[in-house]
């Protein structure tokens, strides 16, 4: 009876294994959003969904309507882009999120359209968007080295996104540029 049960359990945890979701980041350059959210385990329209978040979050930065644009973004607080940091960026140290956003992208120039490359990894409920930023000309933005480092500019950045409640919200803050 002890080996049926063992058996039993065994075949039930490998069974459900399987199903957990499995994070896959491809370094195939090629690769689609589509096609890494359908290797990820979860479904394309959530990382479509996750997508047009991150989209409309920068679209509304660009627009300079940091009021809508909070509705796509939630910093993870503790981490360096949490809002207590934005205050190091701006002079008014208020509480207004909308306002320290406003400031903090009218400091660094750098709050632009997004355009997303392809989806660098995922778990649940959870993106990670390689993107670059198109200047209002449609250039690419390049953030250039900084501080004496003799790097080339760099055009592409990784952003997170992240489900909260029913709704995905950008995680990482725009682009710093000291």
């Amino acid at each position: 009876m002890k080996n049926a049960t063992a058996c039993l359990l065994l075949i039930s945890l490998l069974i459900l294994g399987g199903c957990l979701p499995k994070k896959e980041v491809t370094e195939d350059k090629d690769t689609s959003v589509r096609e890494v959210a359908e290797t990820a385990a979860v479904t394309p329209d959530e990382s479509k969904e996750a997508e047009k978040a991150l989209i409309n979050f920068f679209d509304n930065l660009a627009r300079q309507d940091y009021q809508n644009a909070l509705n796509y973004y939630e910093p993870e607080e503790g981490l360096p882009d949490s809002w207590e940091n934005y205050k190091v960026y701006v002079a008014d140290k208020s509480d207004d999120k909308a306002k320290l956003l406003r400031q903090y992208c009218e400091t660094m120039q750098t709050c632009e359209r997004v355009e997303p490359l392809r989806l660098e990894g995922s778990l649940a409920h959870e993106y990670e968007f390689e993107v670059q930023f198109k200047k209002g000309s449609g250039e690419v933005m390049e953030l250039g080295p900084c501080c004496g480092e003799t790097n080339p500019p760099e055009t592409k950045f990784i952003y997170r996104v992240k489900k909260f409640g029913d709704t995905y919200k950008v995680t990482t803050a725009p682009l710093y540029h000291p």
